[in-house]
């Protein structure tokens, strides 16, 4: 990841115009390898995209579903996804989105009743 991160700041900083502006602490002087890398590290988790469409309680703002998978303010649709996830859920999201999916399952075979 060290090298895509310097092989882009590397093009970026060619570009003419460019208004990118990179917004983390180690851009400043005197930054090693290995505490980018140590940052990386920890705030990388992978290529999977999830938690766009948080579930959770009624009380929070940014939960956008409700606990049996409804989307609030809708009538009808429900999100059974990696995006229910209120924070990513790993490196891999695949076994906890089928745990997620077996509970959306049981919740929406109940309403069907």
């Amino acid at each position: 990841m060290l090298e895509a991160v310097k092989f882009f700041r590397g093009i970026l900083a060619k570009v003419s115009g460019n208004t990118f502006k990179e917004m983390h602490p180690y851009t400043q002087t005197g930054c090693t390898d290995d505490s980018q890398k140590d940052y990386l590290r920890t705030h990388i988790y992978s290529h999977h995209v999830t938690s766009s469409c948080a579930i959770g309680a009624d009380s929070d703002k940014m939960a956008v579903l409700d606990s049996k998978f409804r989307v609030r303010g809708v009538n009808n649709l429900r999100v059974v996804d990696g995006s229910a996830f209120p924070q990513v859920p790993g490196a891999f999201p695949v076994m906890p989105t089928f745990m997620i999916s077996e509970k959306a399952a049981e919740e929406i075979l109940a309403a069907a009743k």
